[in-house]
């Protein structure tokens, strides 16, 4: 969370493990009980809100998941996106040009 922040200077590969990662969260989420389905939602929650404050939502996903329909993360794009992240963003047409 803190490198989204901050200015993610890692690459597209490294972002799209992160999401991957999150994605593996709510699967695990959706397997226990509902004591720590709540549990859990308390730990992401604050998370979830710092991913949001510090990205913008695209009109389409940064990097489609294997699995139909991509969560909410998969559409964010960070704020302060570093050099290699944002050449593939401009890219993929996920930027604007400056």
């Amino acid at each position: 969370m803190r490198e989204v922040e901050q200015g993610y200077l890692l690459t597209i590969h490294d972002f799209t493990v992160d999401l991957a990662l999150r994605d593996l969260l709510t699967t695990v989420q959706e397997a226990v009980t509902p004591d720590l389905q709540a549990q859990i939602g308390s730990a992401l929650e604050p998370l979830d809100t710092r991913f949001r404050a510090a990205t913008w939502r695209s009109d389409r996903p940064i990097h489609a998941p294997l699995e139909e329909p991509a969560a909410e993360w998969w559409f964010r794009i960070p704020l302060r996106a570093g050099p290699d992240l944002e050449l593939y963003l401009f890219g993929e047409g996920l930027l604007p040009r400056r």
